[in-house]
């Protein structure tokens, strides 16, 4: 069975993409500034250990003034740039000056110039080989280019016989260093993969990914309780106890999982952002689309119309002919104002709405239930919109009047008021079927 919303790989690359995009400066500022004061230190090494110390002097002095200038001017750019995507280059420009620095000075060191002192700079080329790779293993593409230099200024050093075997330990280490740091960066990854995938069942997407993007651990602050503006949808299998009756309970359960499958893939298809929050368990599922102010959003509104004509159409279709089930839901949509956000006791907090338009929304998913009754033979699910959305859905042409019909409520709570029932009558496969058979 396919599976499109737990694409591990998918999910893997889309957060690690963004974290590094969100990171990449932070490691940047540093690299850039600790190289100049470990430089500096390492002048006195030379001064002592050297009989003649002028020619590492001036190399060192030279760096210092390169990696100074990079310094300055990744902070300038950053504080500069505002487009995500040209600080991630100017911070891999940035990292990798430093690293090419750092590392072309060692190899001079270490097999260019002629002193009493091989053995120490040597490990130092080895140190900084390891720990400026490892450094940025999280940082794929980065540690990548700086394998790549090492490599080949390693292989280069070869055109000498000279210390063939110190040269041979170097490239050892590099390769140890590029396995290290791959093994390193693929825990990294299915960390964060777990910790959104976490994240995304207490608060919506969108700010799931924000937390693991930008490393923030406060769930309740970042998803904070106030007055939105929302749309709630409820949905409620019909037949969920006699299926339950009819099929071994492994089969309704890759029933369930291709159902949600497929919804939570059109869910991300028409709002890739992510301001949603669905909650779902077993045959009911619940959704609040939302916007950050109270005002009315047509943006949200046409979201959550959209997929509310997937789910009362090509979802329904899709599994019910994909398994001989005989899937029958129906669906209640509102809208309004409601106090949403991270909510609930201190240790079992999560996204929870407080508003009239969640409470509505159940009640015409009740209200459906009965209106299925006067034409049974349609499995079609029943839809059930407020006055807000009906107006909103053709004004967007998602829907036409001619396919609505006016209804006066008889559920409680909501007994006659005025909603609006839309209900396709696509030919229905699976009875058809059945009956030939």
């Amino acid at each position: 069975m396919k599976n499109k919303i737990f694409n591990t790989n998918t999910i893997r690359n889309q957060i690690y993409k963004d974290w590094v995009l969100h990171n990449q400066s932070r490691y940047a500022k540093s690299y850039s500034i600790f190289p100049i004061a470990v430089m500096t230190l390492l002048i006195f090494f030379d001064l002592f250990a050297l009989d003649n110390p002028r020619p590492f002097l001036i190399i060192r002095a030279v760096s210092i003034v390169l990696l100074s200038i990079n310094s300055v001017s990744v902070f300038f750019l950053l504080n500069k740039l505002k487009n995500d995507n040209q600080k991630y280059i100017a911070t891999t420009i940035s990292l990798m000056t430093t690293g090419v620095i750092l590392i072309t000075d060692y190899l001079i060191f270490s097999f260019y110039l002629k002193h009493n002192a091989f053995f120490s700079y040597f490990t130092g080329l080895l140190l900084i080989t390891a720990f400026t790779t490892f450094l940025a293993y999280r940082l794929r593409r980065t540690q990548i280019y700086f394998s790549i230099f090492c490599t080949i200024t390693g292989l280069l050093s070869f055109y000498s016989i000279e210390h063939v075997n110190f040269k041979i330990i170097y490239l050892i280490t590099i390769f140890v260093s590029i396995f290290m740091s791959t093994y390193f960066r693929a825990e990294f990854v299915k960390t964060l993969e777990n910790r959104y995938l976490s994240l995304k069942a207490i608060v919506p997407k969108r700010i799931a990914k924000y937390m693991i993007t930008h490393n923030s651990p406060d769930i309740e602050g970042a998803f904070e309780g106030k007055n939105r503006f929302v749309v709630c949808l409820c949905s409620d299998w019909r037949n969920y106890q006699q299926i339950l009756e009819q099929y071994p309970p492994e089969y309704i359960t890759k029933v369930t999982e291709e159902f949600y499958d497929k919804v939570f893939a059109k869910l991300d298809e028409i709002s890739p952002d992510g301001q949603y929050f669905p909650n779902w368990t077993a045959d009911e599922l619940f959704i609040v689309f939302y916007s950050e102010s109270k005002e009315y959003d047509q943006k949200i509104v046409n979201e959550s119309l959209l997929f509310a004509k997937a789910l009362a159409g090509e979802i329904f279709l899709e599994v019910r002919y994909d398994f001989d089930v005989d899937l029958k839901y129906d669906i209640g949509m509102a809208s309004g104002v409601g106090f949403l956000g991270v909510q609930g006791p201190k240790k079992l907090k999560k996204t929870t709405i407080t508003s009239e338009a969640a409470g509505v929304s159940k009640r015409l998913e009740t209200e459906a239930k009965e209106l299925r009754k006067v034409d049974p033979t349609n499995a079609n699910p029943v839809l059930l919109l407020d006055q807000t959305l009906y107006i909103a859905s053709l004004e967007d042409k998602v829907f036409t009047s001619k396919e609505f019909q006016e209804i006066n409520a008889s559920t409680k709570n909501i007994l006659g008021k005025r909603f609006y029932k839309i209900q396709n009558s696509y030919l229905d496969i699976f009875n058809i079927v059945k009956k030939i058979s």
